[in-house]
C-alpha cells in the first residue's frame, strides 16, 4: 500500500476543493469575459459564486490543517522522516533529466520514494494555498484589515491572489495533470498501490530497500541499517551496478508499495502527489 486511505481522501478532497476555487475564483476576476459571465449566471450569479467561494476556501483551510496535524503525528510521535523535504539530490537528479533530454548523459536518475517533480508539485501547492490563504483573508475582511495594515495591501493583495491561483492552476490541473495521468500513467494516488514492474521504473531505491528490509528478521531491535545495492539504468535498455548508501530507518513495519511480506521503515505521513 504506496498511499492510505487518508493521504488519498485528502488528495480527492483537495482535487475537488481546488478545482471549485479555481472555477468560481477566475470567474469572477475575469467577468468581463462571456463564457466566464455565463459561467456566473448559470450558478446564480457573481455575489452567489463568491459565497460558494468562501466555502470552499474554508474547506481548503480545514484540509490544511488536518494535514498539518497528520505531519506533526508522523515526525514528532512516530519519529518518521519528512521525505517531502527538498535536497541537493533533487538539484542534482533535475540536471540529470536535463541532461538526459538533451542526450549529454544515458544515465537514468534512481528515485527513492518521491522524485524531485512531485516534491515541487507538493510544495508549490503548500505555499498557493498560504498565499491564497493569506490574501483571502485580506480580501474577505478589508475594512477590519484596513485598521490593522496600511489601505495599500488591499490592491496588492488582490494582484498576487489573481495571480497565484493563475499559476497554480496552471501547475497543478495541467502540468501535474499531464504528468502523472497521462505520460505516466500512475493512478496509485487513487489505487492506493504501484506494481513492482512500476515501482522498478518510477522508485527502484525504494523497492530495493523494500526488499531488503523484509529480509530482515523483525525480532531484531529497530532502527536497523539497511544496505543494498542497484542497478543503474542506462538508454539502450543497458544496466549496471550502482551502490546505493545505507539507510538508517526507525519503524519495521509500516505501508508498503502493494508488494505482499515486504515491509518499510518509511514515513507515509507526508504521502502527497
Amino acid at each position: 500500500m504506496r498511499f492510505s486511505w487518508v493521504r488519498r481522501f485528502e488528495h480527492a478532497v483537495l482535487m475537488v476543493v481546488f478545482a471549485a476555487l479555481a472555477l468560481t475564483g477566475l470567474s469572477r476576476a475575469f467577468s468581463e469575459y462571456e463564457i466566464a459571465q455565463r459561467f456566473l449566471l448559470l450558478l446564480g450569479g457573481s455575489e452567489q459564486v463568491r459565497s460558494w467561494h468562501y466555502r470552499f476556501a474554508l474547506a481548503l483551510g480545514a484540509l490544511a490543517v488536518f494535514h498539518l496535524a497528520g505531519l506533526a503525528e508522523s515526525i514528532l510521535v512516530r519519529r518518521q522522516p519528512a521525505s517531502m523535504m527538498p535536497g541537493l539530490k533533487d538539484v542534482q537528479q533535475a540536471l540529470n533529466v536535463l541532461m538526459l533530454n538533451l542526450g549529454l548523459t544515458r544515465r537514468f536518475p534512481l528515485y527513492d520514494r518521491y522524485t524531485f517533480e512531485e516534491k515541487f508539485v507538493y510544495w508549490v501547492t503548500a505555499l498557493a494555498v498560504l498565499t491564497l490563504g493569506l490574501t483571502g483573508v485580506v480580501m474577505w475582511f478589508p475594512n477590519l484589515i484596513s485598521q490593522v495594515l496600511p489601505g495599500i495591501v488591499y490592491p496588492y493583495a488582490v494582484v498576487i491572489h489573481r495571480w497565484t491561483a493563475i499559476f497554480a492552476t496552471a501547475v497543478l490541473l495541467l502540468a501535474h495533470t499531464y504528468q502523472v495521468l497521462l505520460r505516466k500513467r500512475n493512478v496509485s494516488i487513487f489505487t492506493g498501490v504501484l506494481s513492482v514492474s512500476e515501482m522498478e521504473d518510477e522508485h527502484p531505491v525504494e523497492l530495493a530497500y523494500l526488499k531488503q528490509a523484509a529480509r530482515l528478521d523483525e525480532t531484531q531491535p529497530w532502527p536497523q541499517t539497511v544496505e543494498f545495492s542497484l542497478e543503474e539504468r542506462l538508454t539502450g535498455g543497458a544496466v549496471r551496478r550502482a551502490k546505493q548508501p545505507s539507510l538508517h530507518k526507525t519503524s519495521p513495519t509500516v505501508e508498503t508499495p502493494g508488494i505482499t511480506g515486504i515491509s518499510s521503515g518509511r514515513g507515509h505521513g507526508d504521502d502527497a502527489q
